[in-house]
């Protein structure tokens, strides 16, 4: 089939290297889902504290404009 051993080492090397290229692209979508899995738990369990969701009770906002007092 070949006719020298370098062309039988080339061979071997492409197809190594094509099986690395395969694994290493189903690696980083596994991981990727994986990740934005974690992503979405971590977020849903805290959704019901996240100020930016629920929201903050005017009492303990500092930011909250003090209200002026009017004398007639």
């Amino acid at each position: 089939m070949f006719q020298s051993r370098e062309e039988q080492d080339l061979y071997e090397a492409q197809e190594e290297l094509s099986q690395l290229q395969y694994e290493a692209k189903n690696t980083k979508r596994e991981m990727v889902s994986v990740c934005a899995a974690d992503l979405q738990k971590y977020v849903e369990q805290r959704q019901n504290t996240d100020p930016l969701v629920v929201g903050i009770p005017n009492s303990k906002n500092p930011y909250v404009e003090k209200k002026g007092c009017c004398i007639l």
